[in-house]
């Protein structure tokens, strides 16, 4: 239950800044880095009769932070919302520099909890694309991600726009190479 007590603060503060109109102060950053995704709290969006119900209160409450969109969305998520921690994501930068990567263009194809942008190297542009508007949002604030990511494409036909063609790794392993 930490980790969907973990969102449901984090949702919480996108909310407030959304409404303020203004950047995450020091100790709301912390409460936005501890979101984790919906994967491994799947059974909080488990609503028909006889399944959890141990979920039950705080499916109310993101039924009442989330919009009926936002809410389907974060459902539809569960099944690919793997979050990688910190220590995973730098272990998977410092894997490549040891392949040689300095630097360059690199697609994060969903951005989640913004780990693996927010650790990419210096000298690294990053294109990234996160589906779910909340997450999108919360990706944002801890880690100065704009758009979907640090150069803020807003779809993955934008995405491969940006990338004129180019070919660099994935922070998913999985080839950039534009459709």
């Amino acid at each position: 239950m930490a980790r969907l007590d973990a969102n449901l603060a984090a949702i919480k503060v996108v909310k407030e800044l959304q409404a303020e109109g203004r950047a995450a102060t020091p100790a709301e950053q912390e409460v936005l880095a501890r979101w984790s995704g919906w994967g491994a709290v799947a059974a909080v969006f488990a609503d028909k009769p006889g399944e959890d119900r141990a979920f039950a209160p705080a499916r109310q409450q993101l039924r009442t932070l989330l919009t009926d969109k936002e809410y389907a969305a974060a459902r539809l998520n569960t099944i690919n919302a793997h979050y990688t921690g910190p220590v995973l994501a730098q272990a998977m930068w410092d894997g490549l520099a040891a392949f040689g990567f300095t630097g360059g263009r690199v697609l994060e194809p969903g951005c989640g909890s913004g780990n693996f942008v927010g650790l990419a190297p210096l000298g690294t542009a990053m294109a990234g694309i996160e589906l779910d508007p909340v997450r999108r949002r919360r990706g944002r604030r801890p880690r100065n991600i704009t758009g979907e990511g640090r150069r803020g494409p807003r779809s993955p036909a934008a995405a491969a726009g940006s990338y004129g063609g180019g070919h660099g790794p994935s922070a998913r392993g999985i080839p950039s190479r534009p459709p």
